[in-house]
C-alpha cells in the first residue's frame, strides 16, 4: 500500500516513478552471475549524461546468462520506460519485466537491437512488452502490481557458438561491454504509436531496431520505417530475424509486409513454431520505390529443409520467430536495401 501511495503521488506531479542516473552508485542493479562485473563508471566516453553511468562487462560463461537485474516492486500506474544503451560489439538485447515475489510468474518482454559503440535512446510503452516464448502462463496481462524486477538481456552470447553461428552473427569470445545510462519508468507513454500487441508484429515505428540482423546487415530507425542496407560479398547471407509472442496470432489466415524498395528483391520468408517445426515461403519485394503490402497465405507455406517433425501442419498461435533471408540473384558489390514499413497477420 506504502509504495502504490508513492507511486500515485509521483504520477500526480509527472515525475519519474524511478530514477537512475548513476552519478552516485550502481547499487540498486545486479548480476545474477559472480563471473560477470557491475559497476560505475566515469569514463566520458562511456558516459551518456552528467558524470556517470552503468557498466556491465563479461566473458560469456555456459549457462551464466549475461543478464542485469533492477528490482522495481509495484509500479501501479507506470505507462513506459526509458534509457540509454550502449555496447562494445553489435548487440541483441531483451528489455525485460519479470512478475512474482521472486521474478518467476509471467515475463514480458521488448527486444532492441544496438550498434555497435553507438549510444542508443531506448523508449518502449509498457504495452511494447509481449509475453516470452517461455514465459509461464497466468493471466497473458502484465500486472503492474505484480512486478518484481526489470532486467537488460543481452541474447547474442548465449547462442553464437561455433564457427556457423559466428559466420552468421560475428564472434562472441572476449570480453563484452554494456553501458546503461538515464533508467527511467514513466507514467505517460514516452512513445507515439502502436509498436506491436494483438496482431500487429511489428510497427516498425521506435527509435530503434527490433529485428536481429545477420552480420553485414545495416538497420536504421527512421521515421518511414525501419531501413535496411547491405553490400553483397561473396558467399555471404544475408536476412535478418525477429521474435513473436507466441499466442498473439491465432485465426489470421496471412501474413503482410508493408515495404518499400527501389528495386526488386527476391526473398525466403520464415516461420519456426514453437514446438519446431520450420515454414516458409518465396516473396517479391517489387522494385519502383512505391509502398506496398507482400502477403503471404499461410496455407501457401512448404516445410523448410532444417524443420523438425511435430504435427505436420502450420500453426499461427505457435509463431515464436520470423525471418527475412535475400535471395536476389545479384552480383558480389551490389547493394540490396530495402524499408520495412509494418509486420501483421490479418
Amino acid at each position: 500500500m506504502f509504495a502504490t501511495l508513492i507511486c500515485l503521488a509521483a504520477i500526480s506531479q509527472g515525475q519519474p516513478l524511478l530514477h537512475d542516473t548513476f552519478e552516485e552508485s550502481t547499487s540498486s542493479w545486479l548480476t545474477l552471475s559472480p563471473s560477470y562485473t557491475v559497476r560505475k563508471t566515469t569514463n566520458a566516453l562511456d558516459v551518456k549524461s552528467g558524470n556517470g553511468a552503468l557498466e556491465f562487462t563479461y566473458v560469456y560463461v555456459e549457462g551464466e546468462a549475461p543478464l542485469l537485474l533492477r528490482q522495481v516492486g509495484d509500479l501501479t500506474g507506470a505507462k513506459g520506460i526509458s534509457l540509454w544503451l550502449k555496447t562494445s560489439r553489435a548487440a541483441y538485447v531483451v528489455l525485460a519485466l519479470a512478475e512474482g515475489e521472486t521474478g518467476k510468474g509471467e515475463r514480458y518482454g521488448v527486444p532492441v537491437h544496438i550498434p555497435a559503440n553507438t549510444w542508443t535512446k531506448v523508449e518502449a510503452n509498457l504495452d511494447d512488452f509481449a509475453l516470452f516464448d517461455d514465459s509461464p502462463i497466468d493471466n497473458r496481462k502484465l500486472d503492474l502490481d505484480k512486478l518484481a524486477f526489470f532486467g537488460v538481456i543481452e541474447v547474442l552470447s548465449t547462442f553464437v557458438k561455433g564457427p556457423t553461428m559466428e559466420y552468421l552473427f560475428g564472434p562472441r569470445t572476449g570480453t563484452n561491454a554494456l553501458w546503461l545510462d538515464d533508467f527511467q519508468v514513466l507514467p505517460t507513454k514516452p512513445a507515439s504509436g502502436v509498436f506491436t500487441g494483438g496482431n500487429l508484429i511489428d510497427g516498425c515505428n521506435r527509435g530503434y531496431g527490433s529485428w536481429l540482423p545477420l552480420l553485414g546487415m545495416d538497420l536504421t530507425p527512421s521515421s518511414d520505417g525501419l531501413r535496411v542496407r547491405y553490400e553483397r560479398m561473396q558467399a555471404r547471407i544475408y536476412g535478418m530475424l525477429r521474435g513473436v509472442s507466441p499466442a498473439s496470432i491465432t485465426a489470421e489466415k496471412e501474413l503482410a509486409l508493408t515495404v518499400r524498395c527501389a528495386q526488386e528483391l527476391r526473398m525466403i520468408v520464415g516461420f519456426e513454431e514453437t514446438d519446431g517445426e520450420k515454414w516458409q515461403a518465396t516473396a517479391t519485394f517489387p522494385g519502383g520505390n512505391e509502398t506496398v503490402d507482400v502477403v503471404i497465405p499461410f496455407d501457401s507455406l512448404a516445410p523448410a529443409d532444417d524443420s523438425g517433425k511435430a504435427d505436420g501442419k502450420f500453426s499461427p498461435n505457435k509463431l515464436k520467430l520470423l525471418s527475412l533471408i535475400d535471395i536476389t540473384e545479384a552480383e558480389p558489390g551490389t547493394v540490396g536495401e530495402f524499408v520495412l514499413k509494418r509486420v501483421e497477420a490479418r
